[in-house]
């Protein structure tokens, strides 16, 4: 409360769900980044342009109805269903290279 006024206050309730959001976008993103690495750009491209239709998409939806909490909700939202997908094509990779048994 030093750095911050009390009008700052009901924001900070936010804060968990951005931070949830950003630790997915992390493991998403160090999951795209491997597979970009094998040489798998399409489907990683592929995946970077589905990311952000879900995330346009879920804030169409959520800010309407919850306000500012909505685009909180959208962006904490996309990377958990980004974070399903990315994590699955490594694990398919993994899988059909012999790494995943």
């Amino acid at each position: 409360s030093i750095l911050y006024s009390q009008e700052f206050l009901p924001i900070s309730e936010l804060f968990f769900l951005q931070l949830i959001g950003d630790f997915l976008k992390v493991v998403s993103y160090i999951s795209v980044y491997i597979l970009i690495s094998k040489a798998m750009t399409k489907l990683c491209i592929g995946a970077e342009v589905l990311q952000a239709s879900i995330l346009v998409l879920l804030s169409a939806i959520l800010i309407p109805a919850y306000e500012l909490k909505g685009a909180v909700y959208a962006y904490a939202s996309t990377y958990f269903l980004y974070a399903i997908i990315s994590l699955s094509g490594l694990y398919i990779y993994a899988k059909k290279s012999g790494g995943a048994k």
